[in-house]
């Protein structure tokens, strides 16, 4: 599948065919890339894992006029509250509308699947949630690069990363990746 039609579809069927901040585009995007086994280069950053061709693209969808980039401030800002200082929200143009709905047709299958894992990801209440999403995403990154591991092991790895996650995000994080079916439970003894 072309990333051009990733990105439309994932738009097409989001809530309201928009979403709002970077990190929750790329994150969703990341989900949507690992369910449906695609390669889209997602290395460690920051908020989690990132592509760099995903913000290409996204960049060059919107100065085609495809999509719509539209910049809220914040004013005073302070990282103790939020990740990014704009919020950014992406949406289809109309031109987009009618290229999405040919992406669509040269992709029903996969069209479908990011129709559910949307809709799924809406059910568990993290469709729009930057830091839920971002720490998830952390978690699974690790979990794909290292294999299955204790919760402590995860965290360990996460700080080696500079990846600040407290045990109650990692907790509501693992619960998303196994509702997800993209972790499976371990069995562990820890003193």
């Amino acid at each position: 599948m072309r990333m051009d039609d990733l990105i439309l579809l994932t738009l097409k069927y989001s809530d309201k065919h928009m979403i709002a901040g970077r990190t929750v585009f790329q994150k969703t995007l990341y989900f949507i890339s690992q369910k449906m086994k695609l390669d889209l280069n997602f290395v460690a950053h920051y908020y989690g894992p990132y592509s760099t061709q995903v913000t290409e693209q996204i960049a060059d969808l919107c100065a085609s006029g495809i999509i719509t980039e539209q910049v809220e401030g914040f004013g005073s800002f302070s990282f103790g509250v939020a990740f990014e200082p704009r919020k950014y929200t992406y949406s289809l143009s109309e031109k987009g509308q009618e290229i999405a709905q040919l992406a669509e047709k040269r992709n029903p299958s996969a069209s479908k699947s990011i129709k559910q894992i949307l809709e799924k990801m809406k059910e568990l209440g993290t469709v729009d949630d930057y830091k839920s999403l971002s720490v998830a995403a952390k978690m699974h990154h690790i979990l794909k690069s290292n294999g299955q591991m204790k919760p402590s092991e995860i965290l360990n790895e996460a700080k080696a990363l500079d990846w600040n996650i407290s045990t109650e995000e990692a907790e509501a994080a693992t619960n998303f990746l196994l509702k997800m079916e993209l972790a499976k439970k371990v069995k562990h003894t820890e003193s």
